[in-house]
């Protein structure tokens, strides 16, 4: 169950430097800053739902002691999808950027987009 909480916790922090990063690099523009922080607080909404439902049947005194393990395992799971589809905002794929550089080197080192003149 602690290793399953450290992957856990280790998922969460990376999905929030990547939203971090991508707020960074995106800062210019606060329509699309909005529209994201938005998707965000929607995402979050749809991963504490899924895990709910995932696990309804998971309460009460037979829950099995795997049932920590399972459910940390799980919501990094998520995570680790929300962060790789931020990701593609760092690499630009939706607006014709093609940055191959590993997410976590983009994270590190966001390149910030200007303000068009």
């Amino acid at each position: 169950t602690q290793c399953a909480g450290q992957v856990s916790g280790a998922a969460d922090k990376e999905l929030n430097a990547t939203y971090r990063a991508v707020l960074k690099k995106w800062a210019a523009f606060p329509a699309m800053i909005a529209k994201l922080r938005k998707a965000q607080r929607a995402w979050l909404s749809y991963r504490d739902a899924d895990l709910a439902a995932r696990f309804a049947n998971s309460q009460g005194p037979d829950r099995g002691t795997a049932y920590p393990a399972a459910y940390a395992l799980y919501q990094a799971s998520l995570e680790r999808e929300r962060t790789a589809s931020l990701c593609d905002y760092l690499r630009g794929d939706a607006y014709g950027e093609q940055d191959s550089a590993p997410c976590a080197d983009l994270v590190r080192h966001p390149f910030v987009v200007p303000k068009a003149p």
